[in-house]
């Protein structure tokens, strides 16, 4: 997870300019990692601002966001 916080803040999308599968595949593993709680994290402002945008995302919500079990 090191590598976003590494990554060009103006990018809007990990791989590209749209959204990609990389989006996709990293957006499901970084569901579970936001939703772990108890654990201390370290601040990665660009993962987050990146998550939040995907997440607002109609099929994000649809098929990843459902509540973790």
């Amino acid at each position: 997870m090191a590598r976003p916080r590494r990554a060009p803040g103006h990018r809007s999308h990990v791989e590209a300019e749209s959204f990609t599968l990389a989006d996709l595949a990293l957006g499901a593993y970084a569901r579970r990692w936001f939703g772990v709680e108890g654990v201390e994290k370290p601040e990665l402002p660009n993962l987050t601002r990146w998550y939040e945008r995907i997440a607002q995302r109609p099929a994000f919500i649809r098929h990843i966001a459902p509540p973790l079990s």
